[in-house]
């Protein structure tokens, strides 16, 4: 793939967004930031336990 190809710079763009929601949630929001984290985890097809 090309750094330029559309479907590249589209995940980019989605990947960015995910990060950017969850580096601004607040630290308290634990269930949230759990369930952003598994999601991110779960989709690279890691599988994964989290602990607080």
């Amino acid at each position: 793939m090309q750094p330029n190809d559309p479907e590249l710079v589209a995940d980019r763009d989605v990947t960015m967004k995910k990060l950017y929601d969850y580096n601004n949630l607040h630290p308290l929001e634990r269930n949230l930031r759990r369930a952003l984290l598994f999601f991110a985890l779960f989709m690279m097809g890691l599988p994964c336990l989290i602990f607080n």
